[in-house]
């Protein structure tokens, strides 16, 4: 993730960044908030938090906002599936009363043509 992409996503990684990181204060990411360049800063705190190399750091943030938006992706498809499932009206709705009729006398006719 380059510094661009880290600057339009800062909200969401910062929502998230309690439950990602248990070492990351409210001051720190307060000084990410402030700081000129958020993805430098947002990399040094964790850097000094969790004692890790640079690039261990950087890329625990790809994959953590990956799968977090891979996840946010599968719920919007399944809760547009659910949607779609309930707007669908009932065959038995779409069926007037006088239709029934019609359909059960077209199973006896069907039922005596195979005897």
């Amino acid at each position: 993730m380059n510094k661009n992409d880290f600057e339009g996503k800062w909200k969401f990684i910062r929502d998230q960044s309690k439950t990602w990181w248990d070492l990351l204060t409210e001051d720190d990411l307060v000084k990410v908030d402030n700081a000129k360049i958020k993805y430098f800063e947002y990399v040094t705190r964790l850097q000094l938090r969790y004692e890790l190399d640079r690039q261990v750091v950087k890329d625990e943030i790809d994959k953590r906002v990956a799968e977090y938006e891979t996840a946010q992706r599968s719920r919007t498809v399944m809760s547009f599936i659910d949607r779609s499932k309930l707007s669908q009206p009932k065959f038995f709705r779409l069926i007037p009363i006088n239709a029934n009729i019609k359909l059960e006398s077209f199973y006896r006719r069907s039922k005596e043509d195979q005897i």
